[in-house]
């Protein structure tokens, strides 16, 4: 039987490690060939998301701040209308900021990938 190549590999290194350790008991003491897991390409997977807070669920959010914790309030907004997450507020540097412009610059440490907040 000839081995395919995938499109889809999500799965591949799951199934890559059932193959490895099931080996002795398909091919007893002798050698296999290939693991052909290998041949699966991998699928590079966008773990963005992309959701708005409605009106209602903002002004939840704003009275709840508002009760329990005003000083967070200017973080939450700037959340809410950037997209920045906390970590990206809090390690923000002067020289990444364009007041000029009205713009942010961001860099994605994992894959140093920029991107500007307005």
């Amino acid at each position: 039987m000839a081995h395919q190549v995938l499109q889809d590999a999500s799965h591949c290194e799951p199934l890559s490690s059932v193959y490895v350790a099931c080996l002795p008991a398909w091919h007893g003491e002798r050698k296999a060939d290939s693991n052909p897991a290998r041949l699966v390409r991998l699928r590079v997977e966008n773990n963005a998301r992309l959701r708005f807070l409605s009106r209602e669920e903002y002004k939840k959010l704003l009275d709840i701040f508002k009760r329990d914790n005003p000083d967070q309030i200017p973080a939450f907004v700037v959340s809410v209308y950037t997209g920045m997450r906390w970590g990206e507020q809090y390690s923000l540097t002067w020289a990444q900021v364009d007041l000029k412009r009205k713009v942010v610059r961001l860099t994605t440490p994992k894959t140093d990938r920029r991107e500007t907040c307005r």
